[in-house]
């Protein structure tokens, strides 16, 4: 299994246990989010934006919100 579906499956595993997850776990799953993203467009070609829609772009401005409890 690559590490991007491994990531997938621990997003996934979140999801599903979202009222449980502490806001440690919360920013660090956007952090890792977020450097997933980069490295598949990376891969693939892809340019990044700094456009609202984008979703890297969105995931960095939440990211900072996550504050430690």
């Amino acid at each position: 299994m690559s590490l991007t579906t491994q990531f997938i499956a621990e997003l996934v595993r979140a999801a599903n246990e979202a009222d449980r997850l502490t806001r440690f776990e919360v920013k660090r799953l956007l952090n890792r989010s977020i450097g997933t993203i980069r490295d598949i467009r990376k891969q693939t070609g892809i340019p990044g934006s700094s456009r609202a829609k984008d979703v890297e772009f969105i995931f960095g401005w939440l990211r900072p919100g996550v504050r430690e409890a």
